[in-house]
């Protein structure tokens, strides 16, 4: 299929790579510069190494945040491209440069993405390396990989191309390469809840927009294609997730006031952003405000096009157009010219705005359709010169805008030089059910009666091994397990018949107890619909891959006949 094959000059690979070597900088250091969640994301990281080990595939609880006491973050925030660097770490790569060398190729993952979308969209290499070189070196998606270090974000910016491409594929190209979009949702879905949640909103707005060109018999069962093998390829996550969030597990801590989290036209506008500040808010004023500038290419690329399509007639295709609208009306939606105080009186869009937590997120999603626009804009503008010269100019610009902030978050402490300074108990509350005590995280089995005596206990992972007995039998005696009560857990006692168990008043795993005295072991087992749906996912994968092939000898056998007849 043409979008893999890829025959790039020289110089556009070189700007390229020079653009992913210069957004990598601080990960060549040996350590690691703390972020707002780089705590929370080595932990994610480490908790699937640990549950690996462990023997847990797919790994639906963390066995390493909060002390080993098994958090569910893996099902509530998506983990596949986590197992990079736990796989990595596990084959004997530093803890350090493991992480390291997976937001490497999370940066080179961006821009050949971003190259090949935007390249194959409009046919021009130029366009194409323009478009990653913005991209690429955008202030807020290097505020997602260093300042913030929200690598879920930051994973979802990798697929915000393909979703772009996808779309376009099927509504206004060859519907038959529909599967992009599927590879594009399933990539958003996979890293980030958040994002994908802005994604389907967008494209069902759009579906509606060319709701004409959804009508069309092949367009439309492409689209049906579309969602089902979306569905499909991702239900072994979107079970567990759906049948979680239908328990009193804590999921409303997420939620924001997002009206209170707008940002300043000022800092949007910012030509020189530093690396500190934790939060957009202003209180008052910008001393506290993190980088999430637009950033000098961004804003040139929109001034040009602004009074290039007011002087000119005809000066741009309309989707170069339709791009620029949804851009900026993306931008406008993270400040206060949006309608909050008035949207936010209806509970639908309050409850909406809530989960997407803060407004500004929606920039990562402008970054990736004003990148392009700024690409085709410059493109214009030069075209009677040398285009590879204008590359050039590009890329030093794009550099000089995001060094500044680069090399003030360089000058930052190191936070994690190796695994073991990672702190296992995080700040969040998310995903735990109500009433946990988090300061009594002793990994100690805990027995209701004195006279309950505990002779062995063995913790390997998420599972635990007990051997107990009482001096008299009581009904209703139980212990307490260090591990967090989630929805799968199973108790046997030696002869392999399974006992109850409950959740504890502090949401810890209760083991009943049925005889004086024995032995029991305690571990998490997927329930048959986690593994039902893990079945279909393989099998969707394996019809997507076939589809993948007939369109490609589809395209190559059209492409034959063609230079046939020529």
């Amino acid at each position: 299929m043409k979008f893999f094959k890829s025959r790039t000059s020289g110089i556009n690979k070189f700007l390229m790579l020079g653009a992913v070597f210069m957004a990598s900088t601080p990960l060549f250091l040996p350590y690691i510069i703390g972020g707002h969640d780089t705590i929370y994301q080595l932990n994610r990281i480490l908790g699937i190494e640990q549950s690996l080990k462990n023997g847990m595939f797919p790994v639906r609880l963390n066995a390493y945040t909060f002390n080993g006491y098994g958090y569910a973050d893996p099902v509530f925030y998506p983990p596949l491209f986590m197992y990079i660097p736990a796989l990595l770490h596990m084959m004997g790569l530093s803890f350090v440069r493991a992480v390291n060398v997976f937001l490497i190729l999370v940066n080179a993952a961006t821009a050949f993405i971003m190259y090949r979308c935007s390249k194959a969209m409009f046919h021009s290499e130029e366009i194409g390396c323009m478009s990653s070189v913005i991209y690429t070196l955008g202030i807020y998606r290097l505020c997602n990989l260093y300042p913030r270090a929200a690598y879920g974000e930051l994973l979802a910016m990798v697929f915000f191309p393909l979703v772009l491409y996808g779309f376009y594929e099927l509504l206004f190209n060859d519907q038959s390469r529909w599967i992009y979009l599927t590879l594009g949702i399933t990539g958003v879905l996979q890293s980030h809840i958040i994002s994908i949640l802005l994604v389907a909103t967008l494209c069902i707005g759009a579906g509606i927009c060319y709701i004409r060109r959804v009508a069309e018999p092949k367009r439309f069962w492409a689209c049906v294609k579309t969602i089902v093998s979306s569905i499909l390829l991702n239900l072994w996550f979107i079970v567990p997730l759906i049948q979680y969030m239908g328990t009193e597990i804590d999921t409303g801590s997420l939620q924001r006031k997002a009206e209170d989290a707008t940002v300043p036209l000022a800092k949007l506008v910012e030509l020189f952003s530093k690396s500190s500040g934790i939060s957009p808010n202003t209180y008052g004023d910008l001393t506290n405000v993190m980088p999430i500038s637009l950033g000098i290419t961004l804003l040139c690329g929109i001034t040009v096009f602004i009074i290039k399509y007011l002087i000119e007639e005809n000066y741009c295709e309309r989707r170069i157009f339709t791009l620029f609208c949804i851009g900026i009306g993306l931008v406008l939606f993270a400040t206060k010219i949006f309608p909050w105080r008035v949207l936010v009186k209806f509970s639908w869009f309050r409850l909406f705005a809530s989960y997407i937590q803060f407004p500004w997120r929606t920039l990562g999603l402008s970054l990736c359709f004003l990148a392009i626009v700024s690409a085709y804009t410059f493109y214009q503008f030069y075209k009677s010169h040398d285009k590879k010269r204008l590359c050039m100019i590009l890329f030093a610009v794009a550099v000089i805008s995001s060094q500044y902030m680069i090399e003030d978050f360089l000058r930052n402490p190191a936070l994690v030089r190796r695994e073991t300074e990672v702190n296992s108990v995080i700040g969040q509350n998310e995903y735990l059910y109500p009433g946990i005590d988090r300061e009594a995280l002793d990994n100690r089995l805990t027995p209701s009666e004195p006279f309950i005596s505990i002779f062995e206990a063995d913790k390997k992972g998420l599972s635990i091994t007990c051997s107990y007995s009482m001096q008299q039998m009581k009904q209703g005696a139980y212990i307490d397990i260090p591990l967090f009560y989630y929805q799968g857990y199973r108790a046997e006692d030696e002869h392999g018949e399974e006992l109850e168990i409950s959740k504890s008043e502090t949401n810890l795993v209760r083991v009943l107890l049925r005889d004086k005295s024995g032995s029991f072991l305690v571990s998490f087992k997927e329930p048959a619909s986690w593994r039902m749906s893990e079945c279909i996912s393989i099998l969707a994968a394996t019809w997507l891959a076939w589809e993948f092939l007939l369109v490609r000898k589809r395209n190559y056998r059209s492409k034959s006949a063609d230079e046939y007849e020529h």
